[in-house]
């Protein structure tokens, strides 16, 4: 029954199209990575490197703007402009040799330049950040800054305190003054009295009111001095038990790395970057990708099964004609080739027995794909496995099953064709007794005329009565018509296809010419697939134990 495709298939990615599109396209993903990580490490490079000294301060009231001593709420606002002045920042110059002395400071001015003043609007607290690219001396600047507030606000606040306090320290010494007349006064009085005789009853009257009246004055600046300095130990009470008016909450520390993302953040980020970028470059690429690389795009273009996949043999093998099936080697890769040989032997074997199909035709749809090479491979298998083959090199353009056995290609099928008769000898090949080969012979001038003839149908026809299996090597179908003209004479195509090259739409055209002449698609070979990596000994095992088992 012929392959159906998949019509029903989702367009949307699935974590199994990521994951494949990862494992064919691993540089895809690497590549934005690398770029990410080198664009991180361009730009930490040469970013340039500041530090932020952070400096709090707690402001609270003062009496210092009060008509009655009352202590004010202050508003942040106003103290961070305060702050922010420039009366504060030339202060902080003037104290500070180690500020005057750096590169970029060159007046007072330059400070306020790199100084930040934020405040919550919740809360009592000034936050300064400086910010420069020496971290001592951002600290110095912060702390100098916020020190110099809060010794200006305390000195004010102090200023007031003082000021009431002097003048009622005034008050006082003026009491002082007047008691001590008075006193001197008093002295006076007394001493007059004494002096006066006992006649003088009305100079005695008018002494003792005067000393009545001074005594009552007395009496009066003392209790005036007493209030008064009671009023001096209730504001100096008043000045010990009130908070200060600002205080610095935290002094700035060196910092220890520089402001911004950090390294290993920056690397992370421009990694995690890099891979999202490339896992997406690489499922685009895929989607984009009209190569038949896999089994599903294989038969979806096709429209007939994969037959077996065969992985690529590398540079060494293929020195050596490709021809697993009678090498010695025990490489990972030729052990799979050989049991994807065998797999495909199975399958034809099937085909064989189940739909009467013993004359195959091998093409694919452009050079250099394989056919050749999986034709000979094939036959190998089968003789191996003790079927009787035959193998006619058809490609008469291009002849290759020659140069694999060794043969020479003086005369054979082009001779014949052009001057048919009833003996067909087949040249045996030496290492396989089971297998046949039929060399293409001279390059014919009309060699897709010789296939579509009478003459091939009755060799065709002919080997079916002396051999089990009829495998024919054709030219590409789409650059001759010789595969086409061929396939009457044949059973069906087995189409082989590059995993690494192979379009769609070249398998399409394929199905396309095989359809308008009528021919079987049997189905295809994925050759040159990208096998993921497996562990050898554990495959080695198991090709060799497959091997012994058989014979082949």
């Amino acid at each position: 029954m012929m392959f159906e495709p998949d019509s029903g298939a989702s367009s949307a990615p699935t974590l199994e199209d990521y994951l494949a599109a990862i494992r064919k396209r691993p540089w895809a993903v690497m590549l934005p990575i690398m770029l990410a990580l080198a664009l991180g490490w361009f730009y930490l490079s040469n970013r340039p490197v500041e530090f932020t000294a952070q400096a709090r301060v707690l402001v609270q009231p003062t009496p210092v703007a009060s008509t009655n001593n009352a202590l004010v709420k202050p508003v942040l606002e106003r103290e961070r402009e305060v702050l922010d002045s420039l009366p504060i920042a030339e202060a902080v110059y003037t104290a500070s040799p180690s500020i005057r002395a750096a590169d970029d400071i060159s007046e007072p001015l330059s400070l306020l330049k790199i100084l930040e003043v934020e405040f919550q609007p919740d809360s009592d607290v000034l936050r300064l950040l400086v910010t420069g690219n020496d971290p001592e001396f951002v600290r110095d600047v912060a702390n100098g800054f916020a020190q110099e507030y809060v010794d200006q606000r305390v000195g004010a606040a102090n200023e007031r305190w003082e000021s009431e306090i002097e003048v009622l320290q005034r008050t006082v010494d003026t009491l002082d003054v007047q008691i001590a007349e008075v006193d001197d006064e008093l002295a006076l009085l007394r001493t007059r009295l004494a002096d006066l005789e006992s006649d003088a009853a009305n100079e005695r009257t008018a002494v003792n009111s005067q000393i009545t009246a001074l005594n009552q004055r007395r009496s009066s600046d003392i209790t005036s001095l007493r209030q008064a300095e009671q009023a001096i130990a209730a504001v100096r009470t008043e000045q010990a038990v009130t908070a200060p008016p600002a205080e610095v909450l935290e002094l700035a520390q060196t910092p220890q790395a520089p402001i911004g993302i950090g390294d290993g953040l920056t690397y992370t980020g421009a990694g995690l970057v890099g891979l999202l970028l490339g896992v997406a470059m690489a499922l685009i690429l895929d989607r984009l990708d009209n190569r038949a690389s896999d089994r599903e795009s294989v038969e979806r273009a096709l429209g007939a099964g994969v037959l077996a996949s065969v992985p690529n043999l590398g540079a060494r093998l293929a020195r050596g004609a490709g021809l697993v099936m009678r090498g010695e080697s025990k490489t990972g890769k030729a052990q799979a080739a050989r049991e994807a040989y065998r797999r495909l032997r199975s399958s034809l074997q099937f085909l064989t027995s189940t739909q009467d199909t013993q004359a195959v035709i091998f093409t694919s749809s452009s050079p250099g794909e394989g056919k050749s090479t999986t034709a000979a491979n094939l036959a190998l298998a089968l003789a191996q496995a003790g079927e009787r083959v035959v193998l006619i090199s058809a490609d008469m353009r291009r002849p290759s099953l020659e140069r694999y056995f060794g043969v020479d290609s003086a005369s054979g099928l082009s001779n014949w064709l052009s001057n048919p008769t009833d003996d067909v000898e087949l040249p045996t090949i030496e290492v396989e007794p089971n297998l046949f080969l039929i060399p293409a012979g001279p390059t014919p001038a009309n060699p897709g005329e010789m296939l579509g003839s009478p003459s091939f149908q009755v060799l065709i026809d002919t080997l079916r009565s002396q051999t089990d299996v009829i495998l024919i090597d054709t030219p590409p179908i789409l650059n001759t018509a010789d595969a086409m003209a061929a396939a009457s004479a044949a059973d069906g195509i087995v189409a082989v296809v590059d995993a690494r090259h192979t379009s769609q739409g070249d398998l399409q055209q394929l199905r396309i010419d095989a359809d308008r002449v009528g021919a079987r698609l049997l189905g295809a070979v994925l050759n040159k697939e990208r096998q993921q990596r497996v562990n050898p000994y554990r495959n080695r095992y198991s090709y060799e134990r497959a091997a012994a088992t058989t014979g082949s």
